[in-house]
C-alpha cells in the first residue's frame, strides 16, 4: 500500500496495554518519517532507500477507542519512477510504462469510472465507456474520450467508439472503464472494436455491469486484462496502485503485539 497523501494514517484498535507496532516500509528515496498519535509526536525515524523495518512503542489509550497514527514524510517522489509491482498487461505480451489503476461501478454500486495514470485521474468519468489511449513507450496520455453507448436517444456513439479505436496506432495501450451503464446501445461494431484490443468481457445484455480493462491495439483475442461485476465495483491495477501523484513510501508488512514495555 503506497502512502500517496501528505498525512496518511493507520487506524489502531483500542487497547489498554502498552503495544509494539512493527512496520516494514519501502522507501524509494531517503526520507524522515514523523509519527503522531492523537496529535502528539511519539517518534521519528530515518528511512534509507529500499526496505526498512521499524518498531514503535505505543502507549495505551485511556478510553478504549481506536486512534489514528499519522505518518508524516518530508519527501515525495515522481510516481513514474516507482516500479515495484509487475506492469504486464494481461497476456498481451506488452508492459505498461506507467502505473495504472482503473475503477468502475454501475449506478447502483457507486456510479464512477476512474482511470489513474501514474496517480492522475484522466478519465472523463461520465456515463458509458470512458477510454484513455496511452503511449506504449513513454506512458504519456495521448487522448481520453467518453462514449455513452447506453443512451438509446444518442445516435452514433457506438460508431464513434469504433472509429476512435480504429484511429489509434498499433501497440497503443487502451484503458477503459464503464461508469453507470454502457451496454444498452452497444453495437456489434463497437464490440468488435473492443475485441481488437484483446477485450474478452462482453457486457451486452447486462444492465449497469461494471467493467474495467487494459488492452493493447491489435493484441491477440482475449489477451487484455479485465474485470466485470454486476454486484460490486471493480478495480484493476497494472503496476503499483497509485491514486495520487505524490507517493512517499509503501507499507509492505505490519505486525502487532501487546504487553511490551514502552
Amino acid at each position: 500500500l503506497w502512502a500517496v497523501r501528505p498525512n496518511p494514517s493507520l487506524v489502531l484498535p483500542g487497547f489498554s496495554q502498552p503495544a509494539e507496532l512493527t512496520l516494514a516500509l519501502f522507501a524509494p528515496v531517503a526520507q524522515e518519517l514523523r509519527f503522531e498519535l492523537g496529535g502528539e509526536e511519539i517518534a521519528a525515524r530515518q528511512l534509507q532507500p529500499g526496505l526498512n523495518t521499524i518498531s514503535l512503542q505505543l502507549p495505551p489509550g485511556d478510553d478504549g477507542f481506536p486512534r489514528h497514527l499519522e505518518i508524516v514524510s518530508d519527501q515525495s517522489v515522481d510516481p513514474s519512477t516507482i516500479h515495484l509491482a509487475s506492469r504486464a498487461i494481461g497476456s498481451t505480451g506488452s508492459e505498461s510504462p506507467a502505473n495504472l489503476v482503473l475503477r468502475s461501478a454501475g449506478k447502483d454500486t457507486g456510479d464512477f469510472g476512474h482511470i489513474f495514470v501514474n496517480g492522475v485521474d484522466v478519465s472523463p468519468n461520465q456515463r458509458g465507456y470512458n477510454l484513455a489511449a496511452i503511449d506504449p513507450s513513454t506512458g504519456a496520455l495521448i487522448d481520453a474520450a467518453i462514449f455513452d453507448t447506453h443512451a438509446p436517444y444518442l445516435e452514433g456513439e457506438s460508431a464513434h467508439l469504433a472509429a476512435w479505436v480504429a484511429a489509434q496506432p498499433e501497440g497503443t495501450i487502451i484503458a477503459g472503464v464503464v461508469r453507470d451503464a454502457a451496454a444498452l446501445n452497444l453495437s456489434d461494431e463497437a464490440w468488435q472494436a473492443l475485441q481488437s484490443l484483446g477485450v474478452h468481457n462482453d457486457i451486452r445484455g447486462q444492465f449497469r455491469r461494471a467493467h474495467a480493462f487494459v488492452g493493447v491495439k491489435d493484441a491477440p483475442p482475449g489477451s487484455a486484462a479485465g474485470f466485470v461485476s454486476d454486484q460490486w465495483p471493480v478495480t484493476l491495477v497494472i503496476g503499483d496502485g497509485l491514486t495520487e501523484d505524490s507517493p512517499a513510501f509503501a507499507l509492505i508488512e505490519m505486525a502487532w503485539s501487546l504487553g511490551q514495555n514502552p
